[in-house]
């Protein structure tokens, strides 16, 4: 799958800022610019020197490896659509 210049001049911008600029993009807002750049959690991840773990702990004060279904979702419940795919992907793999 190949991408325009433009966009990927737009990829390279987004994922060359600074971590703490990325961290600023949440919500709604970090799905539609990665959406619309092509972009996977992963880059984005990988963009701020982190992992999902990593990421979850400090965002969201979660331990992944500790956290079981049943606690997260009478923990945490709608609080955030970015943590709760991000889990769901988790524990899809196991």
């Amino acid at each position: 799958m190949g991408f325009r210049d433009d966009m990927v001049k737009e990829r390279v911008s987004f994922l060359s800022q600074d971590a703490d600029s990325l961290r600023q993009v949440r919500g709604q807002g970090l799905y539609e610019t990665l959406d619309s750049l092509g972009l996977t959690h992963a880059q984005y991840f990988r963009a701020m020197d982190t992992n999902v773990q990593d990421y979850c702990a400090q965002e969201f004060g979660v331990d992944l490896d500790l956290v079981t279904v049943d606690r997260f979702f009478r923990r945490i419940r709608m609080r955030s659509g970015c943590f709760l795919t991000l889990f769901g992907r988790r524990c899809l793999r196991g």
